[in-house]
């Protein structure tokens, strides 16, 4: 990763880790909700390019009831140039979590999971712009659709994304 000084104001704020990694605390205890066992790890990259990208956000599930094969296949816009995206996101993603781990944000489990951190505020953290609110919303919401979703191979095949 860049120098935070020789980063792009714009990528900077956008792809804050500290930012991130709350995206993925509120995405790891939607998971732990609806299942006993932590959040894939792997599903990050998953989490953030959806959650931070605002056209799939704005049609991304509101609650735990959608199936997200289901939620995939009515929306066909969000494929596009997904795998592009979460691609080049693969080191702010990585970012992400260094910080959560190391803040308490989130914790890293022997199985290579992850829970939200005692850190990460239990409820979405004051805040004046609905934009950011609406991130935290829905992270958490994918968290608990991605709980049922299936396996990761299977929720990265039909996102269009290849090891």
């Amino acid at each position: 990763m860049k120098a935070w000084r020789d980063r792009p104001t714009e990528v900077a704020h956008l792809f804050n880790p500290a930012f991130s990694a709350m995206v993925l605390g509120y995405a790891a205890r939607g998971f732990t909700g609806e299942r006993s066992k932590g959040f894939p790890w792997l599903f990050a990259f998953l989490v953030v390019p959806l959650v931070l990208h605002k056209a799939t956000r704005d049609v991304a599930p509101k609650t735990k009831a959608a199936k997200f094969q289901t939620w995939a296949e009515k929306n066909p816009s969000i494929l596009v140039g997904f795998a592009d995206r979460a691609r080049n996101m693969v080191p702010h993603v990585r970012e992400a979590i260094m910080f959560g781990v190391n803040t308490g944000l989130l914790v890293w489990k022997e199985d290579a999971s992850l829970l939200a951190g005692a850190a990460l505020p239990k409820k979405e953290p004051p805040t004046d712009s609905e934009e950011v609110r609406d991130c935290f919303r829905k992270a958490r919401a994918m968290g608990s659709v991605l709980a049922n979703a299936g396996a990761e191979h299977t929720v990265f095949a039909l996102m269009g994304v290849k090891g």
